[in-house]
């Protein structure tokens, strides 16, 4: 399984049996074009995002052949998003959602919809790149401000025991 987006803007999906692309479609209301970012290990889930307006406000996306495509990753206050990692069987997405100049990571399940994932202590932004298998630890970026007084990004780990938490916190990672 692997995922591109063509030269036209079309997201789609590719498969090693018969070597197809399929086309993923579009999201309603977009202008027609779709990003795809990522799949899921078992190749039933595409995530990406679509444009939805020539101001380049973007749209975080679900995709699978009994759903087509569904929109994800946005809460009130927030106007766009991008999925950028899937679970394994495709039912947890991550990714970011924004209102500039604030951006936070997400974390969305059919069941439970999305989930704004904070940021590391005095961080405005924040990102969610991947996801693990089971969906339940999810890891990213976040910015904080340094001892120099600067924003520096730091990458974060996320389970739902213990939220949000720089890498630092574990042994032998470092910045």
């Amino acid at each position: 399984w692997d995922v591109e987006t063509s030269s036209s803007g079309t997201a789609n999906r590719w498969t090693t049996c018969g070597g197809s692309s399929e086309y993923l479609g579009s999201l309603p209301g977009t202008l027609g074009d779709s990003h795809s970012l990522a799949i899921s290990g078992d190749g039933t889930t595409v995530v990406g995002y679509s444009t939805l307006n020539s101001l380049s406000v973007y749209a975080a996306f679900r995709w699978t052949a009994a759903g087509g495509l569904e929109r994800v990753g946005e809460l009130p206050g927030f106007s766009g998003s991008f999925a950028y990692g899937v679970s394994y069987d495709g039912s947890v997405v991550v990714g970011v959602m924004s209102n500039t100049p604030v951006s936070r990571a997400f974390r969305w399940t059919p069941s439970g919809g999305t989930q704004n994932l904070g940021a590391l202590g005095t961080g405005t932004a924040s990102v969610a790149y991947t996801v693990s298998d089971d969906g339940l630890t999810v890891a990213g970026a976040s910015d904080q401000i340094a001892s120099s007084g600067t924003w520096v990004p730091t990458a974060f780990r996320w389970t739902p025991s213990t939220g949000m938490q720089p890498l630092t916190l574990w042994s032998g990672v470092t910045s």
